[in-house]
Parts: structure tokens; sequence; C-alpha cells
């Protein structure tokens, strides 16, 4: 992994919310925190969820801890997708470390402010 590992217990419950588009799973997601990992977009919320499940039992130490967070966009004559993400986290530094963590393990993500 690249530099330290970050402890994930402080921001994060485990579980789903709804914010403006964001719907997040976990009381933790209400906490303070203005950047998100993404880590995918999906067609349905249905496979979002399944999708979340798979990667959080493949990579449990490094997602176990953390959150999904859907964000619902509608992308007209292409359809509405769900944008699959983690966090929020306290600064983009933070949410950059998770997401070296992330490819380090072979998947694609990027950093978003919400």
């Amino acid at each position: 992994m690249f530099g330290k590992t970050l402890s994930r217990a402080g921001y994060f419950a485990g579980a789903v919310v709804v914010v403006a588009g964001l719907t997040s799973f976990g009381a933790a997601a209400k906490a303070a925190g203005k950047y998100v990992v993404q880590l995918a977009s999906v067609k349905s919320e249905a496979r979002a969820k399944d999708e979340w499940g798979r990667l959080q039992g493949r990579h449990a130490e490094l997602l176990g801890d953390l959150n999904l967070m859907l964000q619902r966009v509608d992308l007209g004559e292409q359809g509405v997708f769900f944008r699959m993400q983690t966090g929020p986290f306290p600064s983009r530094t933070t949410a950059a470390d998770m997401c070296r963590q992330i490819k380090a393990v072979r998947m694609d993500c990027l950093v978003r402010e919400r």
C-alpha cells in the first residue's frame, strides 16, 4: 500500500443516506466532510447495492467499515445512473489517500467534491 493506512473508524459506521441526490447507508454518512471516493457508476440502485456488497466482501480490510453513498444522475437519453461512492472524507488529501489504496488492489476510483 501507499504510505500510511487510513484509520476509517472515525469516519464511517458501515451501512445507506439521501442528500440532494446522494443516498448513503449509515449515520456516519451525515458526518462533516465534503469529499467522496467514487468507485463506479451503474444503471440501477439494486445493482449498486449488490456490487458494493461484492466489493466489501472481496476487500473487507479496505472497504469493510465504509459506507455506500449513491448519487442518482439523469443523463437524458443515456438514462439514469447511480454513482457508487464512499465517504464522506474530511479532506481531498484523505480521500485521495483512500483512492490510492483502492487502486493498489486493482480497483478504479476517483475523488469527487460533493
